[in-house]
């Protein structure tokens, strides 16, 4: 009779262990989540930090582009004047106007360029943010799926467990008896 109270005894077990088992999984893949997000959150902070420094940068370059541009407008003004020209009427106002012009273009150019920089690295920003995102509702529907899955293991077990239990009044059967010879002792006794 022991060895019959075993078999229950192990599907009750392994019901227990089930539930330790899928309370761990689900602890892991919250583990995984929170981990994601910040290694999420500290790429896009790092990306947008860059954007700002990419402006920055553009700025900085733009204002140096500025600076040459009035050095060399000076010694051209500076140049014509040592000549005896008036630096402001005819050629000489021609090629200053124009030197102002390409250096105006070359700072806006390098602000642009910073501009689209920054814009990109904002781009991948988002895009980390919405991976992140997306790996957030992937890890609950996981973890969901975890736990139904596991409560399910859980139940299957404990009526495994129940269902291999031997009720006190089963009586084994006689393999030779046949099903009219039960039925007619049934009916005598």
């Amino acid at each position: 009779m022991a060895g019959a109270n075993l078999l229950p005894m192990l599907f009750a077990m392994q019901g227990i262990s089930q539930v330790g088992e899928t309370y761990a999984q689900y602890g892991a893949l919250t583990a995984q989540d929170k981990y994601q997000k910040a290694q999420a959150d500290i790429a896009q902070r790092r990306l947008n930090l860059q954007a700002v420094d990419a402006l920055a940068r553009g700025d900085e370059a733009a204002g140096i582009i500025n600076r040459k541009t009035a050095m060399v407008r000076g010694a051209q003004r500076s140049g014509f004047a040592g000549q005896g020209v008036a630096p402001d009427s005819g050629s000489p106002g021609a090629v200053g106007a124009e030197t102002q012009l390409f250096g105006t273009l070359d700072a806006l150019t390098a602000r642009n360029n910073a501009w689209r920089e920054a814009w990109g690295l904002r781009s991948e920003a988002l895009d980390v943010a919405n991976e992140s995102r997306m790996k957030s509702l992937e890890a609950n529907t996981k973890r969901r799926s975890t736990i139904v899955t596991g409560g399910l293991n859980a139940v299957q077990s404990g009526l495994l467990s129940y269902a291999t239990k031997t009720p006190k009044s089963y009586k084994p059967r006689n393999p030779t008896e046949s099903r009219f010879d039960r039925e007619y002792l049934r009916g005598r006794r």
